[in-house]
């Protein structure tokens, strides 16, 4: 079997913490988790004629992700990140590069390759990037993976936007919080996770969805299977030396921008009842709980039951889910 191709679309740029520049971004920082796993990471951006951008570039090389990152006259992109009180706010800077992202038959000839590709709200926010991104979805091969892991920040998203998403994925990725705000804006207020992760799956027919609650639980949806799991604890999975979650100064690009401060929530006194799914997510879980130096995954069966490269790509978007 020929190694797996999985392609990011979006934003690639530097958060700018109070102990210094790191290199981000939620779609650029999938790909690095696609090449750690084995599968041929790339990543479709954008980033300026300047020095910032120089130094993007050569970051995604040394982690060796491979890129096609256009250059055009708008600044790199930059995320401004305080703390408040010890929480992260963040200020997404407006017009930057990869709000320019050009519609090119170089970028087309990718995303055709490509078995599995991931998309969020954010690089869609300015209108050129939104059309050349929903055109290049257009362009992916029949059967392959389209991860829509929503990641909303601040005001850079709308109903429409997430409707136009859903409608073109296949995989839809949220986290409780993310939930919290989709109940409302689609009027499914008091449904549960279960419930209201079904509903998606339903109303915008769906292959997946894929709900995680930081550290307390990660859920995998299909229509006729549910794997709950609850996150384990370190000791359980991982030795003392080992982080619990991972740490953005361990991985070659940051995962500033592709997490949260995950939301406690309480465990429920009785565990979940295994089904079809759940030895995948025994698998994607447990990673969560270990440094970016990710193992290589296992071949995986390419036939139809499975779904090509079901459990490696299921397992990045649950490393990136928190």
């Amino acid at each position: 079997m020929t190694t797996p191709i999985v392609l990011s679309l979006g934003e690639l740029l530097w958060d700018m913490l109070p102990g210094g520049k790191r290199a981000g971004g939620a779609p650029v920082n999938f790909a690095y988790h696609a090449m750690k796993n084995g599968t041929e990471g790339w990543a479709i951006s954008a980033v300026g004629e300047d020095e910032l951008g120089d130094e993007l570039i050569a970051k995604a090389d040394e982690a060796g992700i491979n890129t096609v990152i256009q250059r055009n006259a708008w600044p790199t992109s930059t995320v401004e990140v305080a703390l408040k009180n010890g929480i992260p706010e963040y200020t997404i800077v407006k017009g930057v590069a990869w709000d320019h992202i050009l519609y090119t038959r170089q970028l087309i000839d990718v995303v055709s390759k490509a078995d599995a590709v991931c998309f969020g709200t954010l690089a869609l926010r300015s209108p050129e990037s939104h059309a050349t991104i929903t055109e290049l979805l257009k362009h992916t091969k029949p059967g392959a993976m389209k991860f829509f892991d929503i990641n909303l920040r601040g005001d850079h998203y709308s109903k429409e936007l997430i409707e136009e998403l859903l409608k073109a994925a296949t995989v839809f990725k949220i986290n409780d919080e993310e939930l919290l705000l989709l109940r409302d804006m689609f009027d499914i207020r008091g449904t549960s996770g279960e419930d209201a992760s079904r509903w998606f799956l339903d109303e915008f027919d769906l292959d997946y969805v894929i709900l995680t609650a930081g550290s307390a639980y990660s859920t995998i949806m299909s229509r006729k299977a549910r794997s709950p799991l609850w996150t384990p604890r370190m000791s359980r999975w991982s030795t003392p030396s080992v982080p619990a979650t991972p740490s953005p100064a361990r991985s070659p690009l940051a995962l500033c921008s592709a997490t949260r401060l995950p939301t406690l929530t309480a465990r429920p006194s009785t565990p979940p009842p295994s089904c079809a799914l759940r030895p995948a997510l025994g698998r994607n879980i447990r990673l969560r709980c270990l440094t970016t130096s990710l193992p290589q995954a296992s071949k995986l069966s390419a036939t139809p039951a499975n779904r090509p490269y079901f459990s490696s790509l299921f397992r990045l978007m649950l490393t990136l889910g928190q």
